[in-house]
C-alpha cells in the first residue's frame, strides 16, 4: 500500500466537500510558512487527498463546540489518504500523549495550575522526555478537537535552526531564560479536525484561554519502529510496519490494558523522573 487512510466524522454549517478539502490541506502539504526545500512540486507529491465523503444528514446542535454557529449542522463521513513516503514504513506510537481539556481562563481558582489547563510554558518536546531519546527521529502531531485561535490559546511556534535549549523546573518545565526571544514567536491557529505537526525540538506554548467555551485537543508522537521512546517504563505500539504488518497494534482494548498493566507494575516502585531537568544547573540559576 502507497497511500494511508483515515476514515473521519464531521460536523460543519458549510458544504463539507469544501471542510473534507481544507482537512486534506492542512493535514499534509500545506505549513504556516515557508520552509526551505519546499516547492509546488514537493507539496503536489505529499498532498492528501479526498478519498470519500458519504453525507450523513443533519443536526440542530453540534457534538462539540466550535467558534461557528449556524442553525443546521451537515454531518459526513470523510475518508482523507496520505502518501505513505510523508511518515515512512516503520512506526511505533510513543507513550508520551496527552488529552488537553483548556477551560476558559477566568473559571479556574487561583491555586488551580495544572500545566494542562493553563498556559503552557515554552518548552521543547524532546527536553521533557528522557536523554535516551535524544537521538531519536519523532514526531509531534497536534490535533485541533475544537477551533485552535489567537482567544483560546493556539499554540505558538519559534522558527529556527533545531537545537536543544536547557530546561528549568519553574510553574511547568519550561526554556531557561534568556535562551529565546519570545517576540519571534509565530501563533498556528487551526481549525478543528486539523492538525499542527512538529520537530521535538521546536519550542513552543499556549497562552491561556480567553474565550468562553472549553478548547479541546490531543498531542500524539510518533517514533522510528526500535529507537528508544524517552519514557521506557511506559508501553508503546507499533502503528504501522510495512516489514512485519502483524506486529500493528490494532485493538484498542489491548492497548487499555498496557497502561493498566504498567500502572500495577509501577505503583509500588520509587518514583521515575519524568524530566531530566533540575533547579540547581547553571541555567536556572
Amino acid at each position: 500500500m502507497k497511500r494511508i487512510e483515515a476514515d473521519y466524522v464531521i460536523e460543519t454549517p458549510d458544504d463539507p466537500r469544501r471542510a473534507a478539502e481544507a482537512m486534506a490541506g492542512e493535514q499534509s502539504s500545506g505549513t504556516f510558512m515557508a520552509v526551505p526545500g519546499e516547492t509546488p512540486e514537493l507539496q503536489q507529491r505529499s498532498a492528501a487527498r479526498v478519498e470519500c465523503l458519504t453525507e450523513l444528514g443533519e443536526v440542530e446542535t453540534p457534538s462539540l463546540p466550535g467558534r461557528m454557529t449556524s442553525a443546521r449542522y451537515r454531518r459526513a463521513k470523510v475518508t482523507l489518504s496520505w502518501p505513505l513516503d510523508n511518515i515512512g514504513p516503520e512506526i511505533t506510537s510513543n507513550p508520551i500523549q496527552h488529552v488537553r481539556l483548556k477551560p476558559p481562563a477566568r473559571t479556574l481558582r487561583g491555586d488551580e495550575i495544572a500545566v494542562h489547563i493553563i498556559s503552557t510554558d515554552w518548552h521543547q518536546d524532546r527536553a521533557v522526555a528522557h536523554e535516551e531519546g535524544d537521538g531519536t527521529q519523532m514526531v509531534t502531531v497536534w490535533l485541533a478537537i475544537s477551533d485552535a485561535t489567537l482567544t483560546n490559546g493556539c499554540l505558538e511556534v519559534i522558527p529556527g535552526k533545531p537545537r536543544m535549549y536547557p530546561h528549568c523546573p519553574k510553574r511547568q518545565t519550561s526554556i531557561a531564560d534568556g535562551f529565546i526571544n519570545e517576540a519571534d514567536a509565530r501563533p498556528l491557529p487551526v481549525k478543528a479536525g486539523g492538525a499542527v505537526i512538529f520537530h521535538p525540538l521546536t519550542p513552543h506554548a499556549a497562552a491561556d484561554n480567553m474565550s468562553e467555551i472549553f478548547r479541546w485537543s490531543f498531542d500524539i508522537r510518533y517514533n522510528v519502529t526500535g529507537q528508544h521512546t524517552g519514557r521506557a517504563h511506559f508501553p508503546d505500539f507499533v502503528a504501522r510496519s510495512r516489514k512485519a504488518p502483524d506486529t500493528e497494534l490494532r485493538d484498542w482494548e489491548i492497548w487499555r490494558d498496557m497502561w493498566l498493566d504498567a500502572r500495577a507494575r509501577l505503583a509500588p516502585e520509587p518514583h521515575i523522573p519524568i524530566h531530566r531537568w533540575t533547579g540547581d544547573s547553571p541555567a536556572c540559576a
